[in-house]
């Protein structure tokens, strides 16, 4: 979590923890972090349109794609350089 409120204060975006266990569970990291393995998750929430017809590039907000993925890759690049593994945020 420091790594990344770090991430979010620099690009000035909003650390929002509420809700992960509903999140984590429909994703494909789930049982990774069931076994302790690690790996990230990143959501930017679910919009109804998801996965389905209505889903067109008219809909989709490039800009805060492209600040999910500058904080994806700050969050990325500081969990490397860190010479301490992450502990696991998530937990049953």
């Amino acid at each position: 979590m420091e790594i990344n409120n770090h991430a979010c204060h620099f690009l000035k975006l909003l650390s929002d923890y509420k809700d992960k266990q509903q999140r984590i569970e429909f994703s494909d990291q789930y049982f990774f972090f069931k076994k302790e393995i690690s790996a990230l998750f990143y959501h930017t929430d679910f919009p109804d349109y998801t996965d389905t017809i209505g889903n067109a590039i008219d809909r989709i907000d490039f800009e805060k794609k492209k600040r999910d993925t500058q904080l994806a890759f700050l969050k990325g690049f500081n969990i490397a350089k860190n010479p301490k593994p992450p502990k696991q945020a998530y937990a049953e």
